[in-house]
Formats: structure tokens, C-alpha cells, sequence
């Protein structure tokens, strides 16, 4: 889900060592005609999937998945606006 629709500024962070300025709009723009893998814990929804975070952020910086923990991945996604679900979260419920 994203939180705030009408939001598309784009945040500057370091990742990895390297400095990343990324939009909403170039992160789902990142994730299409990609294939979503399993979630494990926790996810992102960008159009109708279900995206796992560290996928999303792989995807969008071009670096490997190992290079980043997963805590990153969702405070970046937040930052964006997109609203980050937990398969905890949806087992609690």
C-alpha cells in the first residue's frame, strides 16, 4: 500500500557505501516487468503484488540483496510513503 499517492519526492540516503537519490515513482518504475519472489517477513504492495523489501531496493539501486539489511530497506520505503506490512503483522490480526 501506498500511503500517500499524491507524494513523489524523491529522498537522497547512502546505502551500502554509495549515495542513491530515489522517487515512488522510479521505485515502482524499478519493480515493472520484474517478477515478485516469495515474501518472507516483510513486504511492500506496488500495484496489485505483494514485493518483498530488500527486492524493491535491490532492484531500484542495482545492488545485491546481501548488501543491505532489511531494516534499511523498510525505512527507506517509508521515507518514500509506502507502507510497509509484516507477515507478523497480518498473522496477528
Amino acid at each position: 500500500m501506498f500511503s500517500d499517492p499524491n507524494a513523489n519526492e524523491a529522498v537522497a540516503f547512502i546505502l551500502a557505501g554509495k549515495s542513491f537519490t530515489l522517487s515512488p515513482s522510479e521505485i515502482r518504475a524499478a519493480v515493472s516487468g520484474h517478477v515478485a519472489d516469495p515474501v518472507h517477513t516483510y513486504w511492500v504492495l506496488i500495484g496489485e503484488r505483494e514485493w518483498p523489501v530488500k527486492q524493491v531496493i535491490s532492484l531500484a539501486t542495482g545492488l545485491a540483496a546481501h548488501d543491505f539489511g532489511s531494516g534499511s530497506a523498510q525505512r527507506l520505503l517509508k521515507k518514500l510513503g509506502f507502507e510497509v506490512e509484516s507477515r507478523v503483522d497480518r498473522r496477528a490480526k
